[in-house]
């Protein structure tokens, strides 16, 4: 049997039509009186409210302390893209710093100044201000907590920063604050074995933490061997009133944003050991923090799916 011996007798003719449009297309400009597709409609432009000056989504964008409205869903910088940029250019910049054998003492100052005029990396400037969303609280510890008081219909809103002590390099034991803003945990293994070839899966657990860090204007204890602060002075703490139908909603989409400045040294690491590994117990905890040093200028209190700020707190009062 042929290939032609194959094919049906009867050909809807709406089927010849199709085939000629696909094989071509020039026949279909010729052709009258075929039906339309329907237009998909498009969706009309969104108009922004009144007074309501927005800034881009980008993770390295400045901050206008000025703004009135946020972005929806704003996520504000990103504190890992920020610390791996600074980092790599603090580290170039200090390869640099020392002065020249052919370079004189003025020739050396003025290149320095320029230095610290100039934007530190990427665009990211000393001058800019930004703005890093405070982790969640979970519980009493560091991070923004929120809890809505039924009876008075305000929520309270208090961002509780982590207060360490530091020596310094001329000997001062300075106070600081960090305030978390992005955590990870990652788990691995691997074997190890002790002097006695006992070999063991060791399983290791990593806890990076991004936290902001700035000098602390506390209260201490002179002459105190571990000083005694007063941790309520250090928390940011404001009332938002919110009707009692829109709490429930509302308190999902609560976020604060830490608005500040970069400052030397801009970065540095701290790492601490939870837990060592032993042949009894296989297991490692251990926690690094990454700070970014700032100035902090406000607390903003904003609503996430919104965009709508609710309060700015000066941190300078």
């Amino acid at each position: 049997m042929s290939v032609a011996d194959q094919i049906p007798n009867v050909v809807n003719p709406r089927t010849i039509l199709l085939v000629a449009l696909c094989l071509f297309p020039a026949v279909g400009a010729q052709i009258q009186g075929l039906p339309k597709q329907p237009s998909i409609p498009t969706a009309a432009p969104t108009e922004k409210p009144a007074g309501s000056k927005q800034i881009p989504q980008n993770p390295e964008a400045t901050l206008d302390p000025t703004v009135g409205r946020l972005p929806q869903r704003f996520d504000g910088n990103d504190v890992n893209l920020f610390f791996n940029k600074l980092e790599t250019g603090t580290r170039a910049r200090s390869s640099d710093q020392a002065k020249g054998e052919f370079e004189s003492t003025t020739q050396w100052k003025d290149r320095l100044r320029l230095s610290e005029e100039s934007p530190l990396i990427g665009g990211l400037s000393s001058k800019g201000t930004y703005g890093f969303v405070v982790e969640q609280s979970p519980g009493d510890y560091p991070g923004v907590r929120t809890a809505y008081d039924a009876d008075g219909l305000t929520f309270k809103i208090t961002v509780r920063p982590e207060d360490y002590f530091r020596v310094t390099e001329d000997g001062l034991r300075k106070l600081y604050s960090a305030i978390p803003v992005l955590s990870k945990v990652s788990e691995s293994s691997h074997l190890a074995s002790n002097a006695f070839g006992v070999v063991r899966e060791v399983r290791e657990t990593l806890r990076t933490v991004y936290q902001l860090r700035f000098e602390a204007k506390a209260k201490v204890v002179a002459g105190a061997l571990l000083p005694a602060v007063e941790i309520s002075s250090l928390a940011t703490r404001s009332s938002i009133p919110i009707p009692l139908n829109e709490a429930r909603e509302t308190k999902s989409n609560l976020r604060a944003l830490a608005v500040c400045k970069l400052v030397p040294p801009f970065v540095s690491r701290r790492a601490l050991t939870i837990m060592e590994a032993t042949i009894e117990s296989p297991f490692s905890v251990s926690h690094h923090y990454n700070y970014l040093s700032i100035d902090l200028l406000a607390i903003w209190v904003y609503n996430y799916e919104t965009g709508v700020i609710y309060a700015k707190i000066d941190a300078k009062q």
